[in-house]
């Protein structure tokens, strides 16, 4: 029977524990109303249909005559839609209103996939957590510009949403925390079951958007040779070695099995397809000329600040200068959480990511790039051929150190002032200038224009009377 004040507390120690992700998530569903005006939107990948039953059909057919590729790519998709849909089917099958929710969610897992990853980096680091950092952190990881003009290939931003979240998760399962005062005690605990499932569940879901799919594995394999020979010295000092052995045979076992247990409903298709002579790809153009027409609209700045998309879809030379002063301002505050942090690792990996990105901007690399994108083993060239895409991989570490930025600014500020209250209102106001001025002149450009809802034309709704009034073949 349910405990109701029982419950009334647990729920307020939940929302006071995760007040900073809440706020931003307040702020983001205040960042969409203008998608849920009266309408549809239209625009690119995002012209679903007007009911949210189109979308659904295109994933669900997907046992086609050649067993083609696209059923790879939908098929992931299923978990991310599912809530979408239901919500779209209350509103009367409404595809806008699935849309918008699906857009929403991705916001909101974003959100708090990045809250997990920070939490676990602080106290890994034994800083204080800031609630502003957060916030702000999580803004720029949610709604940067680059993210805003991806919108438009929503799927691609499903993976890219839970990046931070697997990290933070294979980390508590790999890490010190579990093992340090066990010696590598083999059982699992039911809280550890739960999590490898839910690790499982997650990594599939990130296939939706199979170029942060795959990036999410390789950050797994990366993590698991940080980690591994650091337990591994532990366990001969401590004289455990097979214990060391079994406990990380297990978890990796744990790690593949749970995989397969949720993605084997897209995996089949695609491993059916490789034996039918398909090869799994989309049906790409790679030339040399397409890879260079990928960085035509790379600048250092438009880069840095998220605009470096190969189809501009705006006049870049209209992009009021404030938008670079706010941009600027916010990675500047991201400079100084890289010396407050001293993750001069992370910081040194997020710098070699940013320049991989300047695809063939730089004439001493761009021979270099297009090597990579022709000669590397697939899918990893492929992954890579539009350089625009790898921004989404650095952003994350550049919203980790804006978000320690701030937490800099804030204690140096409680060495000078008392009240912790104005010292937050003054460090929220700056990140608010500072995300105001980079973000909205995207966000105008995309929210307010390119995304904003059309009315449904009348033609259609009579074409479509006609059609359905036609007699059964």
């Amino acid at each position: 029977m349910l405990n109701l004040p029982r419950f009334k507390e647990r729920f307020r120690l939940w929302g006071k524990h995760y007040r900073p992700e809440l706020v931003a998530c307040g702020i983001l569903f205040v960042a969409i109303l203008p998608l849920l005006m009266p309408g549809h939107i239209t625009y690119s990948d995002l012209a679903i249909g007007r009911v949210a039953d189109e979308y659904l059909n295109y994933v669900i057919g997907v046992f086609n005559e050649q067993l083609g590729t696209p059923n790879w790519f939908n098929l992931p998709r299923l978990t991310w839609i599912a809530l979408p849909y239901m919500i779209g089917k209350i509103f009367g099958n409404s595809g806008h209103i699935f849309l918008v929710s699906l857009i929403y969610l991705i916001f909101v897992v974003s959100t708090f996939s990045f809250g997990s990853l920070f939490r676990r980096l602080v106290a890994d680091s034994k800083h204080p957590l800031s609630e502003v950092g957060l916030v702000v952190g999580a803004l720029v990881y949610a709604l940067n510009p680059w993210v805003i003009i991806r919108i438009q290939h929503i799927f691609i931003l499903c993976g890219y949403a839970l990046v931070p979240l697997v990290i933070s998760w294979y980390w508590g399962l790999l890490g010190e925390e579990s093992w340090g005062r066990s010696n590598f005690h083999v059982p699992l605990s039911m809280r550890e079951w739960r999590k490898f499932l839910l690790l499982g569940a997650v990594v599939s879901a990130s296939f939706a958007g199979i170029h942060f799919g795959i990036f999410i594995i390789l950050c797994m394999v990366a993590m698991v040779g940080i980690l591994v020979p650091k337990a591994l010295w532990v366990a001969i000092k401590r004289r455990c070695l097979f214990s060391w052995l079994v406990w990380y045979g297990l978890r990796g076992a744990l790690t593949g099995a749970t995989f397969i247990l949720f993605a084997a409903y897209w995996i089949m298709p695609f491993v059916m397809s490789i034996v039918g002579g398909i090869r799994p790809s989309q049906n790409n153009v790679n030339a040399i000329e397409t890879v260079v027409n990928f960085s035509r609209a790379v600048t250092p700045s438009n880069l840095l600040l998220g605009i470096s998309y190969w189809w501009p879809q705006f006049d870049h030379t209209l992009i009021p200068q404030t938008f670079f002063i706010g941009g600027l301002a916010i990675m500047g505050v991201g400079a100084i959480g890289v010396l407050y942090s001293r993750r001069i690792i992370l910081a040194s990996l997020a710098g070699l990511v940013l320049f991989i990105a300047t695809g063939t901007y730089f004439p001493s690399f761009a021979a270099r790039y297009i090597s990579m994108v022709f000669d590397t083993m697939y899918p990893f060239g492929d992954m890579i051929r539009d350089p625009n895409k790898l921004y989404g991989v650095f952003i994350l570490p550049a919203a980790i150190f804006i978000a320690y930025g701030f937490t800099a600014l804030e204690n140096m500020l409680k060495k000078l002032l008392s009240s912790d209250a104005k010292i937050k209102v003054g460090i929220g106001s700056f990140a608010t200038v500072g995300l105001f001025l980079w973000f909205s002149p995207i966000y105008n450009i995309f929210f307010l224009g390119y995304y904003y809802p059309v009315e449904w034309p009348e033609a259609y709704d009579n074409l479509n009377a006609q059609l359905e009034a036609l007699p059964e073949p």
